[in-house]
């Protein structure tokens, strides 16, 4: 009877074993299973999101496309338009007119565009007076023309102008862009200057150029590449005459500092670059320390009328500059007028001063010679041949003898 009990009681034990033992086989598959099939849904959901994402970039692109095919069939027709009418540009300034080939125009007249071929120079017709002739082409503006910079500027990825790489690089609306765009060419003209330079010299393909001698380093029209070069052949302080023709303002901000930082240099021309705001800043602060620079000339619509402003400021305590040129300036007018009377007044180092074919009223240059009256340092100030009979016929006292003309 013992042995029967024993041997049931081991049986129930091996019973009980063998069901503990299928049980854990049992959840041990429910559990692969559920793995197996969790991981089979999270693949699932991950192809669902990467088929999403896909789609709603597709959608993107394809609403993208539409804008863009709106955009064109907006565009092609008054292209088409514009192309059969004359280009007609809105002067921003009255111009005087001053010389034999040049015409006269009042601010919001009209000027048909005809050639475009100097930046600077265009030769145009007054659709107001019908009289043709060459109009300084930062005094007007068009507004097609103002988009197709826009465009430009926001496309390039290599635009050489630090403030729209700036503005391109904001959190803003295409239309957010745009206003805060025509807010800057509005507020410096040299601006819109240098952005119808760098999409003509990338259209037509113009290589920079460094030229250099003994002593002198001209800079032409230069690339980021070619920017480094000339920065490396800077820093060995040999040259000391530099000339810098067409630069963009981003070359310009690159290699002010390597040129007048070192007070090695001692003749700058600046010609036909212009000296956007952020350029004339970096000019005034180095000006301001520099101690080497004899010679400064800045010619052929280089600056605005408050840059030239500036940078007469930076020149008020100026130890070291003698001769400071300013010719060809379209922009500089009566602002300026005003900043070179007080740099007479408080600068006593400079000893010649040629402001020549510049747009500075008769008034202004009666200031600048009452200023000259008080400064004994200067020993010449030259205009050109126009300001000077403008003076003589609208002066009664007898002329200073340092004031000459060419």
């Amino acid at each position: 009877m013992i042995g029967i009990l024993l041997q049931h009681e081991y049986g129930l034990e091996h019973l009980h074993k063998l069901k503990d033992s299928e049980l854990k086989m049992t959840l041990v598959s429910r559990l692969e299973l559920t793995k197996t099939i969790l991981k089979t849904k999270s693949f699932d959901i991950e192809h669902f999101q990467t088929s999403l994402a896909m789609k709603q970039e597709r959608r993107k692109e394809t609403l993208m496309a539409k804008r863009e095919a709106e955009f064109l069939q907006w565009k092609i027709p008054l292209m088409k338009k514009i192309a059969k009418e004359k280009v007609v540009y809105i002067a921003q300034l009255d111009y005087p007119g001053y010389g034999t080939y040049s015409i006269s125009f009042f601010k919001n007249e009209r000027i048909e565009i005809i050639e475009t071929d100097d930046s600077i120079w265009w030769k145009g017709k007054s659709m107001d007076s019908g009289c043709e002739g060459f109009v300084p082409s930062s005094y007007v503006r068009s507004n097609l023309e103002s988009i197709e910079l826009f465009q430009y500027a926001m496309e390039d990825q290599h635009v050489p102008v630090p403030c729209i790489k700036e503005l391109k690089s904001q959190l803003l609306t295409e239309d957010e862009k745009a206003s805060l765009f025509l807010q800057s060419i509005d507020e410096d003209p040299m601006l819109l200057h240098a952005l119808r330079e760098a999409k003509k010299l990338k259209k037509e393909k113009i290589t920079g150029k460094i030229n250099w001698s003994s002593d002198s380093l001209s800079l032409y029209n230069l690339s980021a590449s070619q920017c480094k070069e000339a920065i490396v052949m800077l820093s060995s302080g040999k040259y000391h005459t530099i000339a810098l023709s067409r630069l963009s303002p981003e070359s310009v901000l690159s290699l002010l500092p390597h040129i007048l930082q070192e007070n090695k240099s001692v003749s700058l021309y600046i010609w036909n670059t212009p000296l956007t705001h952020d350029c004339v800043l970096c000019l005034c602060d180095l000006m301001v320390a520099n101690t080497s620079l004899r010679e400064l000339i800045i010619r052929y619509s280089s600056v605005s009328d408050k840059g030239m402003a500036c940078i007469c400021k930076s020149l008020h305590h100026n130890s070291a500059l003698t001769d400071f040129f300013v010719i060809s300036n379209p922009h500089v007018t009566s602002i300026s007028g005003q900043a070179f009377s007080e740099l007479l007044l408080n600068n006593s180092k400079l000893t010649h001063l040629k402001v020549k074919w510049n747009m500075l009223p008769p008034k202004s240059l009666k200031l600048i010679l009452q200023s000259l009256r008080v400064n004994k340092s200067l020993q010449k100030f030259t205009i050109d041949e126009r300001s000077y009979e403008a003076l003589v016929t609208n002066h009664t006292r007898k002329m200073d003898k340092r004031l000459t003309c060419d």
